[in-house]
């Protein structure tokens, strides 16, 4: 079962994303403040940035998931994030992977939260996935907070920059995710 094309949250549109994204996606992935926690730095030009689309793109292709297009409800055509799933090496392991990127603008609102539970309901109640990772700089606190208040655990690290401090695993399992939703619900 694949993702649907669209999805609605309670304020986001979620979407594959088109090849027409490319502008956008290097707006957010090429501002230097979306990349402070990102050794690798901002992208340097759109072609970058269409070759990260490209991959996106092609990502969804081979697994029928992948990082979505992030819109609010009340303004479809302004992207202002990418973010969801995608299966990423955890060294020599991959692991399903949760990421997001938001544009500065779009900070502070909740966005990534909303963003993180829709892509654990969508592993956990339609891919039935056992577990969900996510990695962040050991710097990024607000990242990690946002792991955090979504139920999800440290469980480790990863030497995956040389020379730079060792980024912070962590994990959910789905039956700590459908415990944690049954208290709530």
């Amino acid at each position: 079962m694949t993702f649907p094309i669209r999805h609605l949250s309670k304020q986001l549109l979620l979407r594959r994303p088109e090849v027409n994204d490319a502008s956008a996606l290097f707006r957010i992935f090429g501002d230097p403040a979306t990349n402070k926690f990102n050794p690798a730095g901002p992208l340097a030009d759109e072609a970058a940035a269409r070759q990260l689309l490209d991959n996106l793109l092609s990502h969804w292709e081979s697994y029928g998931l992948g990082p979505w297009t992030v819109s609010l409800k009340s303004k479809v055509d302004e992207i202002i994030g990418f973010g969801g799933l995608s299966y990423k090496q955890y060294g020599n392991i991959e692991r399903l992977n949760l990421g997001f990127r938001f544009a500065p603008s779009s900070w502070g609102n909740g966005f990534a939260s909303e963003l993180t539970q829709a892509a654990l309901t969508f592993a956990f109640m339609q891919k039935q996935v056992p577990a969900v990772f996510g990695l962040t700089r050991p710097q990024n606190l607000p990242s990690r907070s946002i792991l955090e208040k979504n139920g999800m655990k440290k469980c480790g690290t990863l030497n995956d920059v040389p020379g730079e401090p060792e980024s912070v695993i962590y994990v959910i399992s789905r039956q700590t995710w459908e415990e944690k939703n049954l208290c709530v619900n």
